[in-house]
Formats: C-alpha cells, sequence, structure tokens
C-alpha cells in the first residue's frame, strides 16, 4: 500500500531527527515543515504526535515542539542497558559462536577503514550507522527478538545523540581498533576477554557522549 501523507511526513521526520539535520533542541514549525514538504499541516502534527510517542520530540504546548534532548543521565542509562543486553547475546555467541556471522562482522569493521583516510570530510554519521549494525549483530546472537526490538528503540536515542554530539574522529578511531578487539575476542572464543574488550568499548563510548553532551552549548535549548 502507498504510505499516507503522515506516514511520509513520519518517516522523513525520524530520518532528520536521527541523521543529527535536526538537533537535540531545535524547535519544529508545523508551517515551515508542511512548506517545505509540500503538504497540509495536518499529516505534520499526526507525524509529531507519533514522533512524541517515541520519544523524539517533546511537545511543551499546543504551539511548542522540539527535538527531545537527552540529559546526561538518561544517556548513562540508556548505555547501560544497553551494555546489559550486548553482553547477553556475545555470552550466548561466546558458548554458540555459530550463532555469529563472522565474515559479515569482519566485513563492517573493514568497511569502516576508508572512512579514515582522511579527517576534514570525516563521514561520523556513516560510521555510527555502521556502528550500530556491528553491535546489533551481537544483540541478533541472542536469538530474542523482543530483545532486538528493544535494542533498536533504544538505539534511536543514542544514535541521534552521538552524530550531533559526538562527532569527534579521535574517538571514531578508538572505537574502530575496540572493534577490532571485539572481534578478535569473539573469534578466540574466551569470554573473559569479551566482556573485557565490549564492557570497556561501550563505557568509553557513553563517557565520551556524556561529557560531549555537558560541555557543548545546545540549539534551541527547551527553556
Amino acid at each position: 500500500p502507498t504510505p499516507s501523507l503522515s506516514d511520509r511526513a513520519y518517516d522523513i521526520l525520524r530520518k532528520e531527527i536521527i541523521s543529527g539535520n535536526l538537533a537535540p533542541g531545535e524547535k519544529l514549525n508545523v508551517h515551515d515543515l508542511a512548506a517545505a514538504m509540500q503538504i497540509s499541516r495536518t499529516p505534520i502534527k499526526e507525524a509529531i504526535n507519533r514522533l512524541a510517542e517515541d520519544g523524539l520530540v517533546t511537545i511543551r504546548s499546543r504551539k511548542s515542539t522540539f527535538v527531545s534532548l537527552i540529559e546526561p543521565e538518561k544517556l548513562r542509562e540508556i548505555f547501560d542497558i544497553r551494555l546489559k543486553i550486548e553482553l547477553w547475546g556475545a555470552e550466548r555467541a561466546c558458548c554458540q559462536p555459530e550463532l555469529l556471522d563472522f565474515t559479515q562482522l569482519e566485513q563492517i569493521v573493514k568497511g569502516c577503514e576508508p572512512l579514515f583516510l582522511t579527517k576534514h570530510n570525516f563521514d561520523y554519521e556513516k560510521f555510527v550507522r555502521v556502528d550500530i549494525q556491528f553491535h546489533q549483530s551481537l544483540v541478533k546472537a541472542a536469538q530474542n527478538a523482543h530483545l532486538l526490538k528493544l535494542y533498536r528503540e533504544l538505539s534511536v536515542h543514542f544514535h541521534s545523540e552521538r552524530v550531533y554530539w559526538g562527532q569527534a574522529i579521535g574517538r571514531a578511531l578508538e572505537s574502530q581498533h575496540e572493534h577490532m578487539d571485539i572481534l578478535k575476542s569473539l573469534r578466540e572464543g574466551s569470554w573473559e576477554k569479551i566482556n573485557n574488550s565490549l564492557t570497556t568499548h561501550i563505557l568509553r563510548s557513553r563517557d565520551d557522549v556524556v561529557q560531549r553532551t555537558q560541555e557543548v552549548p545546545r540549539m534551541g535549548r527547551q527553556a
């Protein structure tokens, strides 16, 4: 079936938020969005209500809608939940290595290498997309559809925050090396090494994003 105007507006706005093109704290103007998409205001309003249910936008009054901010404490909680979920999947993979596609994981890691050839036009958004693909492969190893759905819902939040607030090639390069360590640990099948490498990686990512969130002035902060 052909997507409705509301569905199309929802998809467009969701992608804009996740990519960071609509920044955390940025005010959304229904009139401007309707004009830009060349549709009426009603489907825009319906899309915004759905995004509010997803936690991606905050409606403070009938005329004030913002891209949701995630405060540092909530970010920590999201990353901590993420760690528990990924460790569960990694533990299953340690016991049953056939649950992981090592060829695919290696291709994901190697696929990031060209991104680091230039420091001036580093595509951080693409790196984060690939990073999430790498980590979702670990979650899939848990073979729990409900868990994977929960993880994907959480990933929307830390994806948009990381793209906008964590744009640092230095941390991205560290993450790339940490992915290599995680992959090596998985191949060796040592739970101790898997646990240490994955925990170190996620906690470093968490601390980096939280620190940048606290340091960088936010556009359009929700007053």
